[in-house]
Parts: C-alpha cells; structure tokens; sequence
C-alpha cells in the first residue's frame, strides 16, 4: 500500500507540475502581446509576412487564415514547403505573427497538420521545447 501511495502522491505532483508549467507558457504569451502592435487588416498581414520572408530569406508559401471566432493560433505545415498560420481575430497583432513565423521558419512545424500536432514523442518535443523556446523569442521580439 505504501508504494501505491507514493505512486499516487508523485502523480499528482507531476499533473500540478504540468499545470503550472502550462499556465506559465500562457503567462508569457499574454505578457508578449500585451503592448504589442495591432494588424489591422488583411492586407497589412500579407505585407508583414512577406517583409518577414525577405528578412530572414525563407522561401516557403505561407497560407495566412484569420480566424473570426477561434480561441488559439496555430501553424502547420500542409505539404514539402507550403505552411499554413492560423491566427484568431482578438490575437492579431505583432507578437502572435512573430510567434507563429517564429514556429514556420524553425522547422518546429515540420510534424504538424491540420490536425495537430503528430506522434506523442513530436509533441513532447513541442511543449517542452519548441513552445518556450518560441514564447522566449517572441517576448525579446514582440513588438517588431
């Protein structure tokens, strides 16, 4: 009995940790686009990422979707160089573009569809590396 509840007791430990680390991945999305500059439109989106893709000299298709009523934004890649960014209306702004470019033009995309996010071991690598790794870029880079 004693090991189920040492088992048990390091379980729940492990979901609280998981829990905060998750909330703090937020905190940092939120503290980024907090002052961040709004995009007003759809043109200005296309300008942006085509600025982005000279600056840094990517040469991938990039499909831009705003979505008018979702809760989150995502970035996948659809086939060999052609990636799609969805970005939610109440988050179009500078640092969730940066965010999600940041996700594209380093390859954390690469195992990703429309669907999420592929294999368990991809997305292990993503939540604990790709995501902070991306949430610290945009904090240093949000506001350009």
């Amino acid at each position: 009995m004693k090991n189920v509840s040492s088992v048990i007791n390091w379980l729940g430990k492990l979901g609280w940790g998981i829990i905060l680390y998750s909330i703090s991945l937020e905190i940092g999305n939120h503290i980024s686009e907090f002052n961040s500059p709004k995009i007003e439109s759809r043109v200005h989106l296309e300008q942006l990422v085509e600025e982005k893709k000279k600056e840094i000299g990517f040469t991938g298709n990039i499909e831009l979707i705003i979505d008018p009523i979702g809760f989150s934004s995502k970035s996948y890649k659809k086939d060999k160089s052609y990636y799609t960014i969805v970005i939610n209306k109440s988050s179009l702004n500078m640092a969730m573009l940066n965010h999600e470019l940041y996700h594209v033009y380093q390859g954390h995309c690469d195992n990703t569809g429309p669907d999420g996010i592929k294999g368990f071991p991809n997305k292990l690598k993503y939540f604990f590396y790709y995501e902070p790794k991306t949430i610290i870029h945009t904090l240093r880079n949000s506001n350009h």
